[in-house]
């Protein structure tokens, strides 16, 4: 169509109409009109909008190359040679029909069963010929043969890694749709492949039906119970939104617990790991030497029964989004009695479940339903299927690992820079100057406080309840003290990972590196670019997988494992001869005890001199520094030898193994 023609097709401004009979449609701009006539009906219209493109409507403008080329249609172009020495693929044959699967005595998914293959040899290289004219080589090559051929994967790692990949790239369900669609281009017609993707995860363990939604009230924040529509709590008048946020997940712990007992190997590793501990409990190697653990396992104690298990607690608030207020709160057990390189493993961890929300969840209401499970899970246990033996063990847990924030939501308590914060003594802290503020300092006594205890903690949470005040830092009774044989001063453990590494140390380097502090002799901001040209020269050991970062500009952004490098292996020689010896020397002390309590075989000499060693540290912060570095995590490290001689080395109970896939010591 020439352009006179083009023009015809203009109703008005904003309206043009296809001129091709049976066709008639409207169209919005001349552009969107030459557009639909060329990709619909393969007619070009009007002048070319560029000049370059002059020869589409004059012969006498030469075609340029790279056009002729472009448009050189795909039957012109030369195909290349296939290789002289190519063998076909041992893939999975197509089949007429699929009738003969499942009729094998072994059950395999993967096998098919000989089939009669009814081809005429010559129609089929005339086939194959067409074919490789039309399109080039084929992907793969079925000869005809009588040989059964099997998929490289069986079927149900096919299942696995399909929901593995679309988890890992966070796949919406349309993208999975596409994805098992493109993967059925690439296989033979006749397959095991799953296509429905609702099936595909309900095999895989993402059955929706296995979670358990708990409603809670708004106002209140006490859980629904039954079928009621209104809050029961009196003078509450919050009611039940099925569509609504206000609820948590949580899965089943037995469930869980019976699949990861029933995994080959895993009951027998936790049999063998459990009698090969030695019976000379001089040293402590993991959290099975323990004290606390020890007495379990003595006569009438919960563990002196060998098919019995304990788990270890770990919880946090981590935020969703950076631009947000959102955050979820994870709750993970992991089996203590597993060997440690299966039991830091995401697929030997059980989930409990999940919170999500703005705020902090009220944890009374979150962690009734764990209590609840972790009951039955003492009392009756569960029934697992080991070779064909049916075992009833029963677990408990021992150990809840969590940071200062979380600790005190946990267990209904004032906050770490609130007074009496800390979970193992009664002192009480005092308030001192901090830049323009204040904060809660926890100086040194030569005298230890008084120690809390169960039973006192208890007599200061129902005071408190009665009075509606705050009793010696305890707002209220935690649900976790409904657990049997659970004391929240013996079982809830220090966190190295928190308050050694992104506490303490993270402060430290903070009053060295930070210029607001260059009146300070400490200070040694001006010599960073040394230190980190030192850094570079240190041939870190093997085992570390993340080496620290250049500390100018970064240290603010130090992941807890870079910090833990720094500490243990890299600080002391980069330092020396950089930071005054009289800090370097206090500095050494903490770096020192830390290393102790996380080694394995830790002697009860150990223990001393990793117990003399903190507390040395501790009892001179205040007077080399000031006043405000000496916080609860500070004041922790007086408390943090007991917890190892109770419940084995730092690492066995760290937050490292909540927030790593595997745990790194």
């Amino acid at each position: 169509m020439d352009e006179e023609e083009l023009e015809a097709c203009r109703k008005s401004d904003k309206e043009w109409f296809c001129p091709v009979p049976n066709c008639g449609r409207s169209l919005s701009r001349k552009q969107t009109l030459q557009k639909h006539l060329w990709s619909c009906h393969e007619i070009k219209a009007g002048n070319p909008s560029k000049r370059y493109k002059m020869y589409e409507v004059s012969e006498d403008v030469p075609l340029p190359k790279s056009t002729f080329y472009h448009q050189k249609s795909q039957e012109e172009r030369e195909l290349p040679e296939p290789p002289a020495a190519a063998e076909p693929q041992q893939a999975m044959p197509v089949q007429d029909t699929m009738e003969s699967i499942g009729d094998n005595n072994d059950n395999s998914p993967n096998v098919i069963h000989d089939t009669q293959v009814d081809m005429d040899i010559e129609d089929e290289e005339e086939l194959v010929e067409n074919f490789v004219e039309s399109f080039g080589p084929p992907l793969y090559v079925l000869p005809p043969s009588q040989q059964v051929y099997n998929a490289p994967i069986p079927q149900y790692h096919h299942y696995m890694t399909m929901c593995a990949f679309a988890t890992y790239h966070s796949l919406s369900d349309r993208g999975f749709r596409h994805l098992i669609q493109l993967m059925g281009l690439h296989i033979p017609t006749e397959n095991l492949m799953e296509t429905n993707i609702d099936t595909l995860k309900q095999v895989c363990g993402f059955d929706t039906d296995c979670l358990i939604h708990h409603l809670y009230c708004p106002s209140c924040k006490k859980l629904f119970t039954g079928d009621v529509e209104n809050c029961k709590t009196p003078g509450c008048l919050g009611k039940k939104e099925k569509k609504t946020a206000n609820y948590f997940v949580t899965g089943s712990m037995q469930a869980q617990l019976k699949e990861i007992l029933e995994r080959d190997g895993i009951w027998t590793a936790v049999q063998d790991y459990v009698s090969t501990r030695s019976s000379d409990h001089t040293t402590i190697s993991d959290i099975l030497d323990g004290e606390e653990y020890r007495k379990l396992k003595e006569p009438g104690g919960f563990l002196a029964d060998k098919n019995n298990i304990t788990f270890s607690l770990f919880t946090d608030g981590i935020p969703l989004f950076q631009s947000s207020k959102v955050s979820l709160w994870p709750v993970y057990m992991i089996l203590n009695e597993l060997p440690p390189k299966q039991r830091f493993t995401r697929k030997n961890m059980v989930l409990w479940g999940i919170w999500q929300g703005c705020g902090k969840p009220q944890m009374n209401m979150f962690l009734r339903p764990l209590v609840e499970d972790l009951s039955q899970l003492f009392q009756r246990g569960i029934e697992v299927n080991i070779q064909q033996t049916e075992i009833r063990t029963r677990a408990m847990m021992i150990v809840a690992t969590m940071d200062l924030q979380a600790r005190a939501y946990v267990l209904q308590m004032t906050q770490h820079n609130g007074e009496h914060g800390c979970l193992y003594c009664l002192e009480p802290g005092k308030v001192v100057k901090s830049g323009k503020g204040n904060c809660r300092s926890y100086p040194y006594r030569d005298v230890d406080p008084e120690p809390r205890t169960k039973e006192n903690i208890k007599s200061d949470a129902q005071e408190a309840i009665a009075s509606g005040k705050r009793v010696h830092g305890i707002n209220s009774e935690s649900v976790l003290s409904c657990l049997p044989y659970f004391d929240v001063t013996t079982n809830v453990v220090i966190d190295y990972m928190h308050g050694i590494l992104l506490g303490i140390l993270k402060k430290l380097m903070s009053l060295w590196f930070d210029s607001k502090n260059s009146k300070e002799p400490f200070y040694i901001g001006k010599r960073v670019d040394e230190v980190d040209s030192i850094i570079k020269t240190i041939q870190p050991p093997y085992f570390l997988r993340r080496l620290p970062r250049k500390i100018n500009g970064n240290y603010n952004h130090w992941k807890a494992s870079e910090f833990r490098s720094w500490l243990l292996y890299f600080s002391l020689p980069a330092l020396q001869n950089i930071l005054p010896d009289i800090y370097l020397t206090h500095y050494s002390l903490l770096v020192e005890g830390t290393f102790i309590l996380l080694g394995e075989g830790i002697s009860e000499a150990d223990l001393r001199r990793a117990d003399l060693l903190l507390r040395t540290f501790v009892r001179n912060l205040n007077l080399l520094y000031r006043d405000s570095i000496v916080g609860l995590n500070a004041h922790n490290l007086i408390h943090l030898t007991r917890c190892v001689r109770m419940w084995g080395p730092l690492w066995a109970w760290s937050c490292f193994v909540f927030r790593s896939p595997s745990m790194e010591k």
